[in-house]
Order: structure tokens, then C-alpha cells, then sequence
């Protein structure tokens, strides 16, 4: 990367329709890193959107989204997320494909590990049963702690009362 020249302003569109400051003498240029794209006459790296990944050096657009199970923040460089077990979609949560935050599992339902893709996932509270104590989430003893269905009452799969 060489040095910009003095010129105070610089083109963000060919036909220079935007214009933006930059310093005199400033770093410009160079190849752009993985985590990051640099679409065609950007001036700087922008970083990978959250819930894709940016896997090579030098890309025009984000390589594409992080996988089933996984969650990507803004930044990524792998499908996987920026560290394989920190961005394994955590307990009590699923994540499909394009994921930037863990959906937490409903009320009434829990998941038993990490990694989960769907709500379908998420455990269910026992047909027959109520659990009200389970809040969703990774919150495994709503579910242990369930109570019988009260007499003429329907408890269908996932009941909380």
C-alpha cells in the first residue's frame, strides 16, 4: 500500500456522485483481509455482515452464510464463526443457516446441546404434562420439573400451565 496523494477529497463512485475526506499522506490501497470485503472502487475494508463470513483475502463480497448451527458476528472469516467453539450455537438455542444471534428456544422448550438448526430442535415440555418453570432457553430443569395435566384439562407437548 503506497500513500495517498494530497488531494482532500476522492471519488466514491466512478462518476463521482459521493466524494469523502481523507488525510494527506494517508495509507490507502492494499489487499483486503479476510473478515472483510472491498467491493469494486471502495476505499476501505468492510467488515463481513453479521450472520455471513468473509473467508479469503481480497474479496469483492462475503464468501456466504455461516452454516446451520453456527452464528456469525460482523466480521466472521469462517462459516463456522470466528472461533469454532465460541460460535457453536450455544444451549438452549438454534441457529439456521445466515445466523447472527442465537434464537433462544421458546417457552415451554429447551434444547439438551449445542449446535441445534431449527426450533424443531428445541425439547418440549412431555405431552400429558405442564412445565412452569421452564422460561425457554437452556433452562433444562423447567422441563425435568413437570407436573401432571389437572384433571379435564388438555396438556398437549410444550404446555407451560
Amino acid at each position: 500500500a503506497g500513500t495517498c496523494d494530497i488531494r482532500s477529497l476522492v471519488c466514491d463512485t466512478p462518476s463521482c456522485e459521493a466524494m469523502h475526506g481523507v488525510a494527506a499522506n494517508a495509507s490507502c490501497g492494499g489487499t483486503c483481509t479476510a473478515g472483510n470485503y472491498c467491493p469494486e472502487g471502495s476505499y476501505q475494508e468492510t467488515p463481513c455482515t453479521a450472520g455471513s463470513y468473509c473467508g479469503d483475502p481480497a474479496l469483492g463480497n462475503v464468501s456466504g452464510l455461516c452454516n446451520p448451527g453456527y452464528y456469525c458476528k460482523a466480521g466472521s472469516d469462517s462459516a463456522f464463526g470466528i472461533s469454532y467453539n465460541q460460535s457453536a450455537c450455544p444451549q438452549g438455542s438454534y441457529c439456521p443457516a445466515g445466523t447472527a444471534d442465537p434464537n433462544s428456544c421458546p417457552r415451554g422448550t429447551s434444547s439438551a446441546g449445542r449446535g441445534m438448526v431449527s426450533v424443531d430442535d428445541c425439547l418440549k415440555c412431555e405431552a400429558g404434562y405442564y412445565c412452569p418453570f421452564s422460561e425457554g432457553g437452556n433452562n433444562l430443569d423447567g422441563l425435568t420439573n413437570k407436573k401432571p395435566c389437572t384433571p379435564r384439562y388438555y396438556c398437549p407437548a410444550g404446555s407451560t400451565n
